[in-house]
C-alpha cells in the first residue's frame, strides 16, 4: 500500500524514476520472501567431512536361544525331572529324586551365566579421521580404544569354508581383535562391510 505522499511522489516523477522505484520495491519483495532463512539458511553452511560418521555398527554375542525358548526348556526339563523323581520315590530310590533337582538347578544357574555374558558387546564408529572401538564387559566395564583409519588394516583369518573366523584391526604398533563372540557367517558379513566402509575413509 502506498502512502499518499509517495503516490504525489509517482504521479509528479518522470518515467525513469517509475522504473527505478517499480525495480526497488521488486527487489525488496524478493529478499524478503525468496531468501532462504532458518533451517533453510543452515543448510547452506559448509560441513566438515571429518566429523561425518561412515560406518557404524554394534556387536553383541551370538544366543541360539532366546529368553522364551528358555523359559519353555526349563518346563519342559523341570517338568521331566519332577515326574522322574515322583517315579523314583515311590519305587523307594528316593535320593535319585534329590539329584535330579540338582541337575535343574545347575542347568539353570548355567544358562543365567551364559545369559549374563551376552550383556557385553562392542560398538564400531568410524569417521574420516578417526577409527573408535568402544567394550563393554558384562559388568559394565568400559574400554575404548581409537585408531587412525589411514594407517589401520583389517587382519582376517578363515577357516577351510572361507568364512571368517577372526577379525582383527592393526596398526604399526598396535592390534584389537573385534567381534570374537560372533559366528563365523556373521563374522563374515560384518568383515566384508567393515572392510569396504574402511577402504572408503582412506580415500
Amino acid at each position: 500500500v502506498f502512502s499518499a505522499d509517495f503516490a504525489a511522489f509517482l504521479r509528479g516523477a518522470d518515467l525513469s524514476a517509475l522504473v527505478t522505484a517499480i525495480c526497488f520495491y521488486t527487489h525488496m519483495v524478493m529478499e524478503r520472501y525468496l531468501t532462504p532463512q532458518g533451517d533453510s539458511a543452515k543448510s547452506c553452511t559448509p560441513v566438515n567431512e571429518s566429523l561425518v560418521e561412515i560406518f557404524s555398527a554394534t556387536l553383541r554375542p551370538y544366543r541360539s536361544l532366546s529368553r522364551n525358548g528358555f523359559t519353555i526348556l526349563m518346563i519342559l526339563f523341570g517338568g521331566t525331572c519332577f515326574l522322574m523323581g515322583v517315579f523314583y520315590t515311590v519305587a523307594g530310590a528316593w535320593p535319585v529324586f534329590a539329584f535330579l533337582g540338582i541337575d535343574v538347578i545347575l542347568l539353570f544357574f548355567a544358562f543365567q551365566l551364559n545369559y549374563r555374558s551376552a550383556r557385553a558387546f562392542e560398538e564400531i564408529r568410524l569417521f574420516r579421521d578417526e577409527l573408535i572401538v568402544r567394550r563393554v564387559s558384562p559388568h559394565g566395564r568400559v574400554q575404548e580404544l581409537t585408531f587412525n583409519p589411514f594407517w589401520a588394516k583389517l587382519d582376517l583369518s578363515h577357516d577351510d569354508e572361507e568364512k571368517v573366523t577372526r577379525i582383527a584391526i592393526k596398526t604399526r604398533s598396535e592390534e584389537a581383535v573385534i567381534g570374537g563372540f560372533l559366528n563365523p557367517d556373521d563374522k563374515t558379513s560384518f568383515a566384508k562391510a567393515f572392510g569396504q566402509a574402511l577402504a572408503e575413509a582412506k580415500r
